[in-house]
């Protein structure tokens, strides 16, 4: 089965020159709440748990995040030196054309990511302002705003066990990865492994096989879509 990405490249394109971000805000980050057009949305309420992953904008594609139309979307990011502390997306990015929530319009999934979807791309090219907080447990707070003064949180540590809510019969680990990466499934064989780069480019494949050999790509955040019995699912990783 084939799957197609959706590229998104607009004729103007303007080279901002980046200043240096905050390593701070490099990672996975976990969302707690945002606020779309005054509406709060609780991940628990939804038992929904969307994230992001924020790279070094030295890579074309440095944020990634899961919208309810697509298991994974990759944008271009810069970090304007004339605002400090804030971020751009767009105008690139590529998603892959493989749909996240099977739910119903108003159902829990729809909503939970489509609204944080909402929250980025109704306002590409435009800032985004942030602030990273230190906490006393030792995790990190990322707090995000939009050019609508929407507001979106985030933690460095899940809000809860999130393992419970995703599809739990497929597991990789280790994450990040150096070299190997190794894959298990609880409930059918591993039949295919294979790793997407973050523009769709399929950069490694096996079958049958627990385990692949991650040494030779360049660091960075990968999409795998590991197939037993026919069942396709699809987990991020990061290779340092």
């Amino acid at each position: 089965m084939r799957y197609f990405f959706i590229f998104s490249i607009l004729l103007a394109f303007t080279n901002i020159q980046a200043q240096d971000a905050p390593p701070e805000i490099f990672g996975q980050w976990y969302l707690y709440e945002v606020i779309v057009d005054e509406t709060i949305y609780l991940p628990e309420n939804y038992d929904q748990f969307p994230d992001i992953f924020i790279t070094d904008p030295s890579s074309e594609f440095s944020f990634e995040i899961t919208t309810d139309d697509s298991v994974g979307c990759s944008i271009q990011t810069s970090f304007p030196p004339e605002t400090p502390m804030s971020f751009e997306l767009g105008p690139n990015y590529a998603c892959l054309a493989l749909p996240h929530c099977f739910d119903q319009p108003d159902g829990p999934c729809t909503i939970m990511y489509g609204a944080h979807a909402d929250f980025y791309f109704d306002y590409f090219d435009q800032s985004f302002g942030f602030t990273i907080t230190e906490n006393p447990d030792d995790t990190k707070s990322l707090q995000v705003t939009n050019a609508n003064g929407d507001v979106a949180i985030y933690n460095s540590a899940p809000l809860m066990d999130v393992s419970k809510f995703e599809n739990s019969s497929v597991s990789i680990y280790p994450i990040p990865a150096q070299n190997i990466i190794h894959i298990e499934s609880s409930t059918a064989q591993v039949e295919r492994i294979v790793v997407y780069s973050l523009t769709g480019q399929i950069v490694a494949n096996t079958e049958e096989n627990k385990e692949m050999d991650i040494s030779g790509l360049l660091s960075g955040m990968y999409l795998v879509e590991v197939v037993s019995e026919g069942q396709r699912t699809v987990k991020k990783f990061i290779k340092k």
